[in-house]
């Protein structure tokens, strides 16, 4: 609730409409979130490819077709754009909103328009409903309406007051009617403490001007600029065609309030997503990217034709400019675009914990992580999309709490699992305490992430029981499956109780066939089954023909014995075995046995 206190309006709405119509058309009696999340993305998806349209047209407003084209494919093809403008959240429709902004104040600026005007307006303040920082959305439509008020004023008077009364209504229910001054959460904090301070800070600047430039790359960036201004200066000085640059001047001052006002909330780097807070100024960077490279052209045709008669095909130049860029940008974007779908083909560290606890962990205690892991809340269905049969009930703790604890302190508050990634060993383990806490815990799984594996946020994890099984055992069955432990509920029983049983396993190679187990209760003395189970070694589901990893810890299902309520008092035995169910041929032991024996005794 504190995070979410005075969000802007749009999205919430937005998300609202979303809801309401899933739910209208959802034939399934029960809707997870991320049922929700799913048509969000989507959505932002389809608001991607739009931007990606409107990225073209602002390309060809600046500098005709070539500039067009190197827009719009560099905002559809950038792998880190991708990537994010897919996300649900905001910042897809802040684009589109931008995208539109800029669009209409162009246009509008071009047909002197007070009707396209008023449009970019609007699409300025659905950028602000979306995102309070986007103020710089206002702009665009701000510096036309003053250049068209110095043209002609009295035709846009009317136009200007419009857009006062739509702006100071808009401003006003933000304001006043949804209350939007009682923000309260990270950003909005560290813009209330360190405004101006970050505002001109020169760092933050530069480093948000190069993450908003990084997916075009800086160097060719910087090539082209460079080369899209001496282009501009030689021609102007020839009188060839140059880029108006006018609109130039008005996408880079967006370019630099937009920047500026992002360092008031952040300074972006790559992970965490932060990227996604610069994009609106990518938007007029790879539009002012697309005309330089148009300039060059231009410049080059022109210089070919007055200098060059017999080198005058319009077609040369172009080509050769193109082709060069194509060769640093289109093909390294297309490649990132395959390295972005294959990382998305695998398997999350996430899924794999998902698929493998509920088929193989018991639901007999809570799973204890940190509260800064991306793994501790992989069982929150509504927050990681987890939709397994099995509900775990977790925990998190920081790191200083879980060094002054011991795993039995934990089992006795019912907390029977911890789990970690990497990440979090080197982050919050690396304490002698913690060291030696976690020495004490017994590695069920170690899940690896692919070789090929690109996703910052992916790292190998670990899931640990807290307590090892409360008896040992070595009994290597031949020479496939290890009984390493085993639970016993109690090792003096009455007649009549019930006795309660599970192993735990390990398989140093992949057994032969699928294997069968069998628990009998016999007299000391003789082999007379008195009460028996026999079914799989752990659930049904991980027949041991699955069992491929020599380091991971199968814990078996409890297997109940009811022991019959005429069984004399004395000195019995639990044996266990396993056996191919499809002959019936038992397993040996290294001895030759053919079962594992544990005595009991029965009041």
């Amino acid at each position: 609730p504190e995070w979410l206190a005075g969000y802007p309006p749009l999205y919430v709405w937005f998300n609202i409409g979303v809801q309401q119509t899933v739910e209208t058309f959802w034939t399934r009696p029960w809707i997870l979130i991320s049922d929700y999340m799913f048509y969000l993305r989507l959505l932002s998806a389809a608001m991607g490819v739009t931007t990606a349209l409107l990225m073209m047209r602002i390309g060809w407003q600046l500098a005709g077709s070539v500039a067009g084209w190197l827009a719009g494919l560099a905002w559809a093809l950038s792998p880190i754009i991708v990537e994010h403008n897919s996300l649900a959240v905001p910042d897809p429709l802040l684009y589109l909103a931008c995208a539109v902004s800029i669009t209409m104040a162009l246009q509008a600026w071009k047909l002197e328009s007070g009707r396209w005007l008023l449009g970019s307006l609007i699409a300025a303040i659905a950028a602000i409903y979306l995102k309070y920082s986007a103020v710089y959305a206002l702009i665009p439509p701000g510096i036309v309406l003053l250049i068209l008020l110095y043209r002609q004023p009295r035709r846009m008077l009317p136009w200007l007051i419009a857009m006062l009364v739509v702006g100071g209504a808009a401003g006003a229910y933000l304001i006043f009617g949804y209350g939007s001054f009682r923000l309260t959460n990270r950003e909005a904090d560290t813009v209330r403490d360190s405004f101006i301070d970050n505002l001109l800070d020169p760092d933050r600047n530069f480093n948000n001007w190069y993450f908003a430039i990084y997916p075009i790359g800086m160097t060719l960036f910087a090539i082209s600029g460079i080369g899209g201004l001496a282009a501009y200066a030689y021609s102007r000085a020839k009188k060839w065609q140059i880029v108006n640059m006018g609109p130039v001047l008005l996408l880079l001052l967006y370019g630099i309030a937009a920047i500026m006002l992002t360092s008031t909330f952040t300074s972006v780097w790559l992970g965490a997503g932060k990227i996604r807070h610069v994009l609106p100024t990518t938007v007029a960077v790879m539009a002012l990217w697309g005309a330089a490279v148009a300039q060059i052209i231009w410049t080059a045709k022109s210089w070919l034709q007055d200098s060059r008669p017999k080198m005058s095909q319009t077609w040369l130049a172009t080509a050769g400019i193109l082709a060069l860029v194509g060769v640093f940008t289109l093909p390294g974007m297309v490649s990132g675009d395959g390295v972005l779908v294959a990382r998305f083909q695998h398997i999350s560290v996430q899924q794999q914990l998902w698929h493998w606890t509920d088929v193989n962990i018991p639901t007999d205690g809570m799973i204890l992580g940190n509260p800064g892991s991306w793994v501790a809340h992989s069982w929150n269905r509504p927050w990681s999309g987890y939709d397994g049969v099995k509900t775990f009930l977790w925990w998190t703790e920081d790191a200083d709490q879980i060094a002054a604890s011991s795993p039995q302190a934990y089992v006795e508050r019912g907390i029977t699992y911890f789990v970690t990634d990497a990440r979090d060993l080197d982050r919050y383990y690396k304490a002698p305490a913690l060291k030696k806490f976690i020495s004490q815990l017994t590695l069920v799984k170690t899940f690896h992430i692919a070789a090929d594996q690109t996703d910052e946020n992916q790292f190998d994890t670990y899931f640990y029981r807290m307590l090892p099984p409360q008896h040992a055992a070595d009994a290597l069955f031949g020479g496939q499956i290890d009984l390493t432990g085993y639970d016993l509920s109690a090792e003096t029983v009455k007649a009549g109780d019930t006795l309660t049983f599970r192993p735990y396993f390990r398989a140093p190679r992949r057994p032969d066939t699928n294997y069968s187990m069998f628990v009998h209760l016999y007299p000391a003395d003789e082999d007379r089954v008195l009460a028996q189970h026999d079914g799989a070694p752990t659930v049904i589901e991980r027949p041991t023909l699955t069992w491929d990893d020599p380091d991971e810890l199968y814990i078996g299902a409890d297997v109940n014995l009811a022991i019959p309520a005429d069984t004399p008092p004395g000195d019995y035995r639990v044996v266990i075995g396993l056996y191919d169910y499809s002959n019936g041929a038992r397993l040996t032991l290294p001895d030759g046995v053919d079962k594992f024996t544990i005595p009991i005794t029965i009041q």
